[in-house]
């Protein structure tokens, strides 16, 4: 489930999934190119790249299990430019 979420971030799925025969009839290689390149978003594909992600089972906490979770996304923000001179 998650590598298949993490290929959708990557614009992936629809490519992975052309090699069933079904998608093939309806989509032909032609139609999906021109798709892949009509939906071409480098700006909304960087944004999933950076952005931090969460399950909606996580958000189901308590009050200070969000304060908790708020309190990591300011430490990642305040470490941001240490973590991308890191590559991390």
């Amino acid at each position: 489930m998650l590598q298949r979420l993490h290929a959708a971030q990557q614009g992936a799925v629809p490519q992975a999934d052309l090699r069933f025969a079904r998608y093939r009839a309806i989509y032909p290689n032609r139609q999906f190119a021109e798709w892949v390149e009509h939906n071409h978003c480098p700006v909304n594909d960087q944004l999933c790249e950076e952005a931090v992600w969460f399950r909606q089972t996580m958000l189901l906490g308590s009050r200070e299990d969000m304060d908790q979770i708020a309190g990591g996304i300011r430490k990642i923000q305040r470490q941001a430019g240490i973590l991308a001179q890191n590559g991390t």
